[in-house]
């Protein structure tokens, strides 16, 4: 590492404290980790002891928004008009880009039901993909033994 164009001198042994993570370094997913929490600390959620990727807001002791964290990708859970204030509040510190509801999640395809009040959570496409080199054995069925008679 050298100093910044005009800042110390070729022979001079000075030392320079990093004040900010660089992008790249091995530490900074820590940092940007570690800063990420202490936002969301601030807007009042709490990370689980158990998963530190799942952050649950609570109001009155009941769970009323959720929020994952995956490095950098974030998924807000709740009712779409405190998802929308959260992520005008996230907005204003980070840069965020906004993808609307969710339909796929780090490879998982997710359908959300209102009316049934369900999610289904599916990795088809994914498992279709990793099969593709072993598309010509025909012994392959799928869990619900639906099979063309060999299984």
């Amino acid at each position: 590492m050298e100093f910044p164009q005009g800042n110390g001198s070729p022979g001079n042994k000075e030392i320079c404290k990093l004040i900010k993570s660089l992008y790249g370094l091995k530490q900074a997913p820590h940092v940007w980790n570690k800063t990420l929490h202490r936002h969301l600390v601030a807007l009042g959620f709490t990370r689980l002891e158990s998963d530190y990727g799942l952050y649950p807001l609570l109001e009155k002791g009941e769970i009323v928004m959720l929020l994952t964290v995956y490095v950098d990708d974030l998924l807000l859970m709740g009712e779409s008009s405190r998802c929308e204030s959260i992520a005008r509040k996230l907005a204003a510190t980070f840069e965020l880009v906004e993808l609307g509801p969710v339909k796929y999640l780090l490879g998982v395809e997710v359908s959300i039901d209102r009316e049934k009040n369900t999610v289904f959570f599916s990795q088809t496409n994914y498992v279709e993909e990793i099969l593709i080199p072993y598309a010509r054995l025909s012994w392959c069925c799928d869990a619900r033994g639906n099979h063309d008679g060999n299984c």
